[in-house]
């Protein structure tokens, strides 16, 4: 599948604590190889799923 979306506009958020299950699995992802960086706000977007061939 395919996302395509017309006008965006995004907006930064303000983080006070970051969890996760996946990023925090050290099996995955070695002690401090990933690090949080940002959150932005997608809403009301236009836009419609593709379906995409592949060969």
């Amino acid at each position: 599948m395919e996302l395509k979306s017309r006008k965006w506009k995004v907006r930064p958020l303000d983080v006070l604590n970051v969890k996760s299950s996946f990023f925090e699995n050290e099996e995955i992802f070695p002690k401090d190889s990933v690090q949080f960086d940002n959150a932005l706000l997608l809403t009301n977007i236009e836009h419609e799923w593709k379906n995409v061939m592949q060969k």
